[in-house]
């Protein structure tokens, strides 16, 4: 991203290093991506595998001569994630054995992840995945009543029992409203545009305050994040409004991606 920004310095020899870096220390045999936890163990993590896809769509798209490498692992893990993982009505489980609640928060950034390869790639396959993703969030994610979506469920997608059910968190609100936008103009989808609309309306109305017995977390301004994607989503959604390209939703997405490789794990 440097790079492509006009840094003069070797990026494609950092990109290299870093890589091999990458893949010593998290690459597992099945194509995964798991950090050594202090009991030396190797725990899995959705969430790792999303941002896992990012950095290789970030390398393929720079470094000419680890394209190829990307491609590869790229693919490898989506397969690993889709023949393993893939949840029968859509988006993926958090681990084989099934593991409670699932997250919504990890099926978006598989989202962002796979637009930023249908996008650098055109492969239908990952135009699929994030299809699939999209349509989950506006058919189980998104509550018709109040046009917000949920972070925890259970194994079948409805709302996770007890408080986790609850939780609402603005600032990821912001982001889906964002991606929705992005696909929905690329795919020619008016329901994703409307739901991002939808979306947007309720993370500026701050989320709980429209929920009843809701939980808010990450409320914009609360943290740099939440005021960051407020803007994103507010420029996606002036795109549509003022009826700027493609192009122009594009390279806000590989912008995103790109600043998403550089946040701590956790984050986001």
């Amino acid at each position: 991203e440097g790079a492509r920004l006009g840094w003069p310095g070797d990026a494609a020899s950092i990109a290299t290093r870093g890589l091999a870096a990458f893949h010593a220390d998290f690459l597992q045999g099945d194509g995964s991506l798991r950090p050594l936890a202090a009991d030396g163990s190797r725990p899995f993590d959705l969430y790792d595998q999303a941002f896992a896809l990012f950095a290789y769509a970030s390398i393929a798209g720079s470094v000419a001569g680890l394209r190829e490498t990307a491609v590869q692992e790229a693919r490898r893990l989506r397969d690993l994630l889709v023949e393993t993982l893939a949840h029968p009505d859509g988006g993926f489980e958090e681990n084989a054995p099934r593991r409670l609640p699932l997250r919504a928060n990890p099926n978006m950034h598989l989202f962002e992840a796979a637009l930023a390869w249908e996008h650098l790639s055109g492969s239908p396959r990952w135009g699929a995945m994030a299809r699939g993703l999209a349509e989950l969030a506006m058919s189980r994610f998104i509550d018709p009543d109040l046009g917000m979506l949920r972070e925890y469920y259970e194994g079948d997608w409805s709302p996770a029992a007890g408080e986790a059910g609850h939780k609402i968190d603005p600032g990821r609100l912001f982001e889906w409203c964002w991606l929705l936008t992005v696909w929905g103009r690329r795919a020619g989808r008016n329901d994703a545009l409307a739901a991002a609309a939808r979306l947007y309306a309720a993370a500026r109305a701050g989320g709980a305050a429209v929920v009843p017995n809701g939980m808010a977390e990450g409320l914009p301004g609360d943290d740099g994040r939440g005021a960051q994607d407020r803007r994103r989503c507010a420029r996606a959604q002036g795109c549509c409004c003022h009826g700027f390209g493609r192009s122009r939703h594009l390279e806000l997405l590989g912008r995103r991606a790109a600043r998403s490789l550089a946040r701590p794990p956790g984050a986001g």
